[in-house]
């Protein structure tokens, strides 16, 4: 593996390509949570994977190895410096963690990380709880301009946002995702390639209905039923009001 990565032949300070560089990009998604049910916040836990090709890491071991392990010498490799831009924060450290550094025979690269980031979505409060939240982020090169590197989604053919077979989501439930390339409004720096990831959840209706809706229905009707009853039932009227300021305050503390 060292033998790759001598500094006669390999410097990891120039790109791969003379001319601009490819890296396909692709996601998977392994845990969408939010905190309660109206935040605007949603955790997004995924795998991206990055893949090129650099024709200097090429070998021939006459088939013993399908590809070699290049985690331990990865800070002596040239790999993409992509950054994200998002409205948000990172959960832990903003540095990565490196699950898989794979070079093949042919000299494809496939980096793989694990991120955690918590969005911060756009609501409509006019239409709340009915909205749907729409979370945007994207992924720019920090450095290198178009001419020298450019992000690619992959596959081109169909969604490169993939679900886990493990996904787990707890009070997120996504109902639509997109990619594409940055809008002028989204990239920050237009000479720069950027791929932009367009994430759109729905509400739990079902909780507002069960713990808003329903009992203020209740709340509501029952409050009017004192004035129904006899004006000497004092018990039935101060109990009929007592109960209503319970359900009152149970319902605006949830």
């Amino acid at each position: 593996m060292t033998h790759l990565l001598e500094p006669e032949s390999y410097d990891r300070h120039i790109k791969p390509h003379e001319n601009s560089s490819l890296v396909n990009v692709s996601v998977i998604l392994l845990t969408l949570f939010s905190p309660d049910e109206s935040s605007l916040k949603y955790e997004v836990e995924f795998l991206m994977n990055q893949v090129w090709t650099d024709p200097r890491l090429r070998f021939d071991d006459e088939g013993r190895h399908s590809y070699l392990n290049a985690l331990p010498v990865r800070e002596n490799m040239w790999m993409p410096d992509t950054y994200f831009i998002l409205h948000g924060e990172f959960k832990y450290p903003n540095d990565p963690v490196h699950m898989a550094l794979k070079i093949y025979p042919n000299g494809t690269v496939l980096y793989t990380s694990r991120r955690n980031m918590i969005i911060t979505c756009e609501g409509n409060l006019r239409i709340f709880p009915f909205d749907s939240p729409k979370c945007f982020f994207a992924i720019e090169s920090m450095t290198q301009e178009k001419d020298q590197l450019v992000l690619q989604w992959y596959p081109t053919d169909s969604s490169p946002i993939m679900e886990s077979g493990s996904l787990r989501s707890l009070n997120a439930y996504l109902i639509k995702n997109a990619t594409g390339n940055c809008g002028i409004r989204h990239s920050w720096r237009e000479e720069f390639s950027c791929l932009s990831v367009y994430l759109v959840f729905t509400r739990d209706k079902s909780f507002y209905f069960s713990t808003v809706f329903v009992p203020g229905i209740v709340l509501v009707t029952s409050s009017f039923i004192s004035f129904w009853l006899d004006v000497n039932a004092v018990p039935a009227r101060v109990m009929i009001g007592v109960t209503t300021m319970l359900n009152f305050c149970t319902t605006t503390n949830r």
